[in-house]
C-alpha cells in the first residue's frame, strides 16, 4: 500500500511513511481538497497542473494542500523526485501524444518515492 499510516491515523499503514501525496491534473483542485478532510493535518498535499486558472485562491486552500505549477510532458522538477508516496492522475486522454501514455507515465514513477 501507499499511503501511510502516519498521513491515514487508521490501519491502512504502509512501509513507506512519508504521507505525502501528489494529484496530477487535478481538476480545480478538488480531490485534493476532499482528500485533506479525511487525512490528519499533518498529510502533505501537492497539485501539479500546467495551470492554476480553474483552481480557487490559495487563501482558499486547506493549509496542507499546496498547488504548483507543471507540464507533465516534461521531465519533473528535481525537488519533486521521489517525494510521494501516492501519485493521482485523471484527465489526461486528450494530452496523450499519438494515444502512448507510458512516457508520461514513466515520468510519474520518478516522483514516486
Amino acid at each position: 500500500m501507499l499511503i501511510s499510516e502516519s498521513a491515514l491515523g487508521t490501519e491502512h499503514a504502509c512501509t513507506n511513511s512519508t504521507g505525502i501525496d501528489t494529484d496530477l491534473s487535478r481538476t480545480s483542485s478538488i480531490w485534493l481538497v476532499e482528500l485533506s478532510r479525511i487525512l490528519k493535518p499533518s498529510a502533505h498535499l501537492d497539485g501539479l497542473d500546467v495551470s492554476h486558472a480553474q483552481c480557487p485562491p490559495a487563501d482558499f486552500m486547506p493549509k496542507n494542500v499546496h498547488l504548483r505549477i507543471h507540464d507533465c510532458l516534461s521531465e519533473p522538477p528535481s525537488d519533486l523526485l521521489e517525494q510521494y508516496d501516492i501519485i493521482h492522475l485523471q484527465c489526461f486522454n486528450s494530452v496523450i501524444p499519438d494515444n502512448d501514455p507510458v512516457p508520461v507515465v514513466l515520468k510519474m514513477l520518478k516522483l514516486l518515492s
